[in-house]
């Protein structure tokens, strides 16, 4: 499997702003996704292919028509999903949420190399109750995997599935809890006789599952992933796949260190 990946974030409006075509350097997101430029976090992973260790920063940061916009930036190869799929594009923050615009690639052992496009994914909304499905998107993907054409159906939701509640010198403090589900569908394009028959691989299925989060001040603070799928039985089909017939995995990421520049 490729190693998998995980990791954070969080948000909410920007306190001040600039007029419609004005960019600024952004101060800060919001408490619960400080986003000031040079800020960084590292991430200890663990998972069955061994530990390893992520860094993510802040690249660039503006303000255009109220919205604050960030780039982040990895500290090397990263090996969590959500290490990479919040580095593949540009985050940016309307009125309670942070929206993702990016990519995901397949983080699957066997599985073709995908990569789905992302489209105003949230990433988490801070007015949203559990549970609650905050986006949805899907579409289709051609691949040629050992010369047999394969069509893959995603669909790929984020929700908010709990608020984690902490008592402080300050009050109470709420920090939410959401996932990311990747369901897939594949089948094979083969011609018998003329004819192309639809043969199902991959029934319908939430294969990678990230759960994650984030903390007031802070970010994301951690971040797990599971992968599970189990293939149709193609042993009666003249079709031989490289996808093992079955998967499950589960990788951890947790903030080691991080530090918001003022």
């Amino acid at each position: 499997m490729k190693t998998l990946v995980y990791v954070f974030i969080a948000v909410t409006l920007l306190a001040s702003c600039k007029s419609d075509d004005e960019t600024a350097p952004v101060q800060n997101f919001g408490t619960h996704f400080p986003s000031i430029e040079d800020s960084f976090w590292n991430y200890n992973n663990t998972s069955s292919q061994g530990a390893s260790r992520d860094s993510l920063y802040i690249v660039s940061s503006s303000i255009i028509n109220d919205e604050a916009t960030v780039t982040l930036g990895l500290g090397g190869a990263a090996e969590g999903f959500m290490t990479n799929l919040l580095s593949s594009g540009t985050l940016t923050t309307s009125g309670s949420k942070l929206l993702l615009n990016g990519v995901l690639s397949a983080p699957i052992d066997g599985f073709p190399d995908v990569t789905i496009p992302i489209t105003n994914m949230v990433i988490y909304d801070l007015s949203a109750s559990a549970p609650e499905t905050m986006s949805s998107e899907g579409g289709r993907l051609e691949e040629v995997v050992s010369d047999i054409p394969i069509v893959i159906d995603y669909v790929i939701s984020s929700n908010h599935i709990l608020t984690v509640s902490d008592e402080g010198a300050n009050g109470t403090i709420y920090y939410p809890k959401t996932n990311i589900v990747v369901n897939l569908a594949i089948s094979a394009q083969i011609v018998f006789g003329g004819v192309t028959l639809d043969i199902p691989i991959l029934a319908a299925q939430d294969v990678i599952v990230s759960e994650n989060l984030f903390e007031s001040e802070v970010g994301l603070t951690s971040s797990d992933v599971s992968i599970n799928y189990q293939l149709e039985d193609l042993s009666g089909l003249p079709i031989e796949l490289p996808i093992p017939s079955e998967g499950s995995e589960e990788a951890f990421q947790d903030l080691d260190t991080y530090m918001i520049e003022n």
